[in-house]
């Protein structure tokens, strides 16, 4: 089985559904997913894999909002450290852009509940039980402008260009690859490359010169 996160759980059947239909997500995305390649993958029948998880939409979910937590649990960790600003972004940098491209098959997901019902989206994230909180991160970055080590700069417009410098590039895969005739071997180069190309951009957009 491909790496994968491991899931709590009280119930080992229950696991080997989880990581099975992480498996399928991953290979098929959650369109091409069928509930009958999960229960064949945990290797147990259609009809136990129902009664765990009725079905494939409230299955997807359970994942989400275990990958979620995870992620940003391990942010908001590193973000209460003390540790320099530079050393916090090149942490979340690295994190997001390894994370999704580990769990790709997240993205097609996202996409979907954004136009479909961005609030079930909000909900979910709600009730992930994150523990990462933006503020103590935002609070350092203001203290780096009074203290004159980095330029005025909005701090939420900072965070968000960080996020979005991250992620954007998978929402567009299909666009980047198609239109630029990208293999998968260059572009997951290019990913690899982009971690440090982002923070040298970030930290030079920044500078109090």
């Amino acid at each position: 089985m491909a790496d994968t996160e491991k899931f709590e759980s009280s119930n080992d059947t229950e696991l080997k559904i989880l990581e099975a239909a992480k498996e399928i997500f991953s290979k098929k995305g959650y369109d091409g997913a069928r509930m009958q390649e999960i229960a064949d993958e945990a290797k147990i029948n259609k009809a136990c894999l129902h009664y765990y998880f009725r079905s494939k939409d409230k299955l997807f979910e359970i994942i989400f909002r275990q990958c979620f937590k995870k992620v940003y649990n391990e942010l908001g960790e590193v973000i209460d450290k003390e540790l320099p600003l530079k050393d916090k972004i090149v942490f979340i940098v690295e994190h997001y852009i390894k994370f999704i491209s580990k769990n790709q098959y997240l993205i097609p997901f996202i996409m979907t509940e954004v136009a479909k019902d961005p609030e079930k989206l909000v909900k979910i994230i709600k009730n992930s039980e994150i523990k990462f909180k933006p503020g103590n991160f935002i609070k350092q970055i203001k203290k780096e402008i009074e203290s004159g080590k980095i330029r005025e700069i909005d701090p939420l417009q900072l965070f968000m260009n960080i996020i979005s410098m991250c992620v954007f590039p998978f929402f567009a895969r299909p666009i980047i690859c198609g239109i630029l005739e990208i293999s998968e071997t260059k572009y997951r180069k290019m990913m690899d490359d982009r971690k440090k190309i982002i923070v040298e951009f970030i930290m030079k957009s920044i500078e109090n010169r």
